[in-house]
């Protein structure tokens, strides 16, 4: 899917004719300008890999040199310049300058095209990453620059890879990497010369460009064959448990999922997009759709809402329950959540949540109980058992440190006593974002 832009500033007929012949007969897009004038324009919007320029136009070289670096965009252009001289101090200036080769004219067409690939081969080369060997976001946004230019109704496909850094913090680099290849692999097996595949964004997403009738097959496929084989990449005492430990007893921790896929994807088949920031933006928010499921998912926009569909708006809530058995910690919790602007119902009988049918807390902050009693353990996993609760999240708090006990009990967090007040108000903010999200 990629061709090579390739900008030719030449003023003179016969020689640019000759040399645009060439270029197209080795696949290269070619935009011909016969003087600076419209530089500007074709490089901010195409970001050509290679600018040739000749000294036939009316100011110097050099300074036409100058002017041309000054126009930034996220990937550099390779310049060069084609000069009737061989003098020595000639190519010195135009190098100086900025150029990054320097060709005497006449130059034979075989060395022309081979010096081209050879500097096309050089730039590629640093924007590769190397655990992936896939092109970064820079080559990425600019293949989905010249995609909308197209009159092709292309399909996008963004995907994000989740927890995969925790993964790495606990089994190291070379697990990490191994992960990444495999799905690496797999999806490359499901693309052909015509699609696209690269790092979008960050290290751990990627996006692809396909044809529309691909998009959902690729997505579907991708899901079930990584679900496969992610187990492979993980300890039996990890498998066992479900989830990941990363942190000693002594911290505090959230429960954390192995690794999983989101994949949202854009059919642009009627041209809807033409611009990049609003596809890209379309593909983040239906990505995070997608990420709302519990395990890997995908999600395809189809069709166009219409500018006059209704707009909902959405109660947030901020209710917070309190259990716990120390009364001066509770009203001190329950003094900083209203301080914060949550609605709080401190629970003295755990009765009160079983029969409770008007106040759903987005975060529950419950005592797990002494070292002789686990009764706070025992609650939370009744709590997660029941539908009322099913999205609330609960901070789990605990003098003894067993997080394992307690994470598998189905707590969000792991919070070990004593902790620092501020910090348990900071998870009980995050999780109720999550709640509303």
């Amino acid at each position: 899917m990629i061709t090579n832009v390739v900008l030719l500033i030449d003023k003179r007929d016969i020689m640019s004719t000759k040399y645009k012949k060439i270029l197209m007969k080795n696949n290269f897009l070619v935009f011909h300008l016969k003087n600076l004038d419209m530089a500007s324009q074709i490089i901010l919007n195409h970001e050509p890999e290679i600018i040739i320029i000749s000294d036939s136009l009316d100011n110097d070289i050099d300074k036409n040199i100058k002017i041309l670096r000054t126009i930034n965009t996220k990937t550099r252009p390779c310049i060069i310049a084609l000069s009737k001289s061989n003098d020595v101090n000639d190519k010195l200036e135009v190098l100086n300058s900025g150029a990054d080769d320097y060709l005497s004219e006449p130059i034979d067409f075989l060395e022309f095209i081979g010096r081209l690939k050879a500097h096309l081969r050089r730039n590629y080369e640093t924007q590769i990453n190397d655990v992936t060997l896939l092109f970064n976001n820079k080559i990425t946004t600019k293949i989905l620059k010249r995609t909308l230019n197209d009159n092709i109704g292309y399909s996008y496909l963004y995907i994000t890879i989740k927890n995969i850094d925790s993964y790495k913090d606990l089994y190291g680099d070379i697990a990490y990497s191994k992960m990444l290849q495999t799905f690496i692999a797999i999806l490359s097996s499901c693309l052909d010369e015509k699609d696209y595949l690269g790092h979008f964004n960050q290290d751990s997403s990627f996006l692809v460009i396909t044809s529309q009738n691909k998009i959902e097959n690729i997505a579907k496929y991708m899901i079930y064959a990584f679900n496969k084989v992610k187990e492979k990449f993980y300890a039996k005492n990890d498998l066992n448990r479900g989830f990941l430990i990363l942190k000693g007893d002594i911290f505090e921790e959230t429960k954390t999922s192995f690794v999983k896929i989101f994949l949202g994807g854009v059919i642009n088949s009627n041209k809807k997009y033409t611009n990049i920031n609003e596809l890209v933006h379309a593909l983040v928010y239906i990505n995070k759709l997608s990420a709302l499921k519990d395990d890997s998912n995908y999600l395809i926009e189809r069709h166009q809402l219409a500018a006059n569909d209704s707009i909902v708006e959405k109660n947030y809530n901020l209710n917070v329950m309190i259990i716990e058995n120390d009364d001066s910690l509770s009203l001190l919790l329950e003094t900083q959540c209203k301080l914060n602007d949550y609605n709080v119902l401190k629970v003295d009988d755990s009765r009160i949540i079983f029969e409770n049918s008007k106040f759903q807390p987005s975060v529950i902050i419950l005592d797990a109980g002494s070292v002789a009693n686990f009764e706070g353990v025992e609650l939370c996993k009744k709590i997660k058992s029941m539908e009322y609760y099913k999205d609330t999240k609960i901070i789990l708090t605990t003098v003894f440190h067993d997080k394992q006990t307690i994470l598998k009990s189905g707590a969000d967090l792991y919070m070990p006593k004593p902790y620092n007040i501020d910090n348990i108000i900071n998870w009980v903010k995050r999780f109720n974002i999550e709640y509303n999200l």
